[in-house]
This record gives C-alpha cells, sequence and structure tokens, in this order.
C-alpha cells in the first residue's frame, strides 16, 4: 500500500513539474505575444493616427469623414474674389449634392455650429467648381450660406466676379463650404447637372 501512495505521489509530483514547466513556457510566450502586441499596437496605433489626421485634414479632434467627391487641390478659384485654396478639411459635413443648373442643393450632416456659428448665421462662404473637358475644376466663392439653408440658388452668378461666362451650368460641379477666413472647410461634394 505504501508503494501504491509513493507511486501516485510520484506521479503527482511528475504532475507538478510538469505544470510548472509548462507554465514558465506558457508565461514566456505570452510575454514575447505581449511584447510583439505592444509594437505591433504601437505601429497600429500611429497607422491610424496618420490615417485620421489625412481625413480630416490635421484636425485629429474632428469626426473621421467621407473621402471628397474631387480632389481639394484641383479645385481652382478663379472667381467671387475669394481664394480657400489652403483651407483645412473640418468637421461641417456636406452630403446628398444635386444640381438642376439654376440651384445646387445639399444636406448639413454636421453643421455650422462646430464652427460657432448660429443656425441663421450665413457667416461662411460656399464655394462652387464646374469640371472642364480637360478635367480641371474652376470656380470660385459664390455666396454666403448658412446651416438653415439646403439650397443656393445661381442665377445671381451672372456678373458676379467673372462668373456670367460659365453659366449655363453643365456637366459636373463641385460644392464646398469655407470659413471666411479661409482656412477651414467642409467635405467637397459633386452633382452631375440634371
Amino acid at each position: 500500500m505504501k508503494k501504491e501512495n509513493k507511486l501516485d505521489y510520484e506521479s503527482e509530483g511528475s504532475g507538478i513539474g510538469l505544470c510548472r514547466v509548462l507554465f514558465i513556457a506558457l508565461a514566456g510566450l505570452a510575454l514575447v505575444f505581449l511584447a510583439l502586441l505592444t509594437t505591433g499596437c504601437a505601429t497600429i496605433k500611429e497607422y491610424a493616427h496618420d490615417a485620421l489626421e489625412n481625413a480630416t485634414g490635421g484636425n485629429t479632434d474632428a469626426q473621421p469623414v467621407n473621402a471628397d467627391a474631387v480632389d481639394y487641390s484641383l479645385l481652382q478659384w478663379e472667381f467671387g474674389g475669394f481664394n480657400g485654396a489652403n483651407a483645412r478639411l473640418d468637421t461641417p459635413r456636406l452630403s446628398g449634392a444635386s444640381c438642376d443648373g439654376r440651384t445646387v442643393f445639399y444636406k448639413w450632416d454636421v453643421g455650422l455650429d462646430v464652427w460657432g456659428m448660429g443656425h441663421d448665421n450665413a457667416d461662411a462662404v460656399c464655394a462652387l467648381f464646374i469640371e472642364r473637358s480637360d478635367g480641371s475644376w474652376t470656380g470660385g466663392k459664390f455666396d454666403w450660406v448658412s446651416t438653415s439653408r439646403t439650397s443656393r440658388g445661381l442665377g445671381h452668378l451672372e456678373g458676379y466676379n467673372g462668373w456670367s461666362e460659365r453659366l449655363p451650368l453643365t456637366g459636373r460641379v463641385a460644392f464646398v463650404v469655407v470659413t471666411a477666413d479661409g482656412a477651414r472647410r467642409s467635405n467637397v461634394i459633386m452633382a452631375e447637372v440634371k
């Protein structure tokens, strides 16, 4: 009977020893995995930060946005007496662009209140760009806008700082809203003139 106890103890001792070896091996693997994961997370975190910064024009406090419908750097500010070419993408978000040739329609997903502008305060510049046959985009400021507006008539463009030669509108148009100081902008939306 003592022999059985001795065997049981030896078996149990071997099991405990094996468990310790496995525990140490697993702990070591866990530390290696954690080190790799931490390094990978830092890389992933840097990548995510860079992607967010690119998507928001450097404003990483802003929510991620949809990409511009037209590359903002392609917009040539030729009319309207305002140049917003250096504006950086910021929080106001537009969608649902359409244009009938005389009016541009859009939807505010995030309004101008994030820029400190009241719902009815027309304190931001709205700009329109027309795609030329060579693929370039020409246009510029054509009016002031507030979040309360979801359309802007284009009739007053006739005779407004060079715009008259571009009417009536045909083809594709791009629409963007910019702060009056030209520092910040919404995303660019696009519509086919119907």
